[in-house]
């Protein structure tokens, strides 16, 4: 259902849904994270789909719009920015790949 929403929003070109077991967040049951190369991470927990996929949305798009996906103002995120567990600022690939030569 998630994957439709976005879809239907026009986002399914930049966003890519997939289901992982477990994000360890245990205490949360339904968990989604956010993350995309070179950009922030944002875990939140306690999500209630659907009646926070709007709010969802309006995530991913103030993720999108800023280059490195750092949400400043986390009222655009309605509902979720009260179930943030987790953000974690990018980590650029040239610092990632430093020794692994």
């Amino acid at each position: 259902q998630l994957a439709d929403a976005i879809g239907l929003a026009g986002l399914d070109k930049s966003v890519v849904v997939s289901q992982q077991a477990c994000l360890n967040v245990c205490g949360s049951p339904i968990a989604v994270a956010i993350q995309g190369l070179n950009r922030a991470t944002y875990v939140f927990g306690d999500v209630d789909l659907p009646c926070d996929t709007n709010d969802l949305l309006a995530t991913l798009r103030s993720y999108l719009k800023n280059p490195d996906g750092w949400i400043e103002d986390g009222s655009t995120c309605g509902r979720l920015r009260h179930c943030l567990k987790a953000r974690v600022m990018a980590l650029p690939v040239s610092q990632a790949l430093a020794g692994f030569d």
